[in-house]
């Protein structure tokens, strides 16, 4: 689907063969961006549990060292 504008583009409105404005923009960027949340989302749920068991084996083997 090709847009005229910008504008037709961000609120992706077309007219239908009957004369009736039609607008999902809003939805279709709505969903874009519970999308981009969630996979940023994922992403930083796995850095930081990264940093947990990161933190976890150190903390394991500074006590296997200092019981030596």
């Amino acid at each position: 689907m090709a847009f005229e504008s910008l504008n037709d583009f961000m609120t992706m409105c077309y007219v239908t063969p009957m004369g009736f404005d039609r607008c999902h923009g809003p939805f279709v960027w709505s969903a874009y961006a519970i999308a981009l949340t969630v996979v940023l989302g994922n992403i930083f749920a796995v850095i930081q549990r990264r940093k947990k068991v990161v933190d976890q084996i150190r903390r394991k083997l500074r006590r296997e060292q200092a019981s030596k």
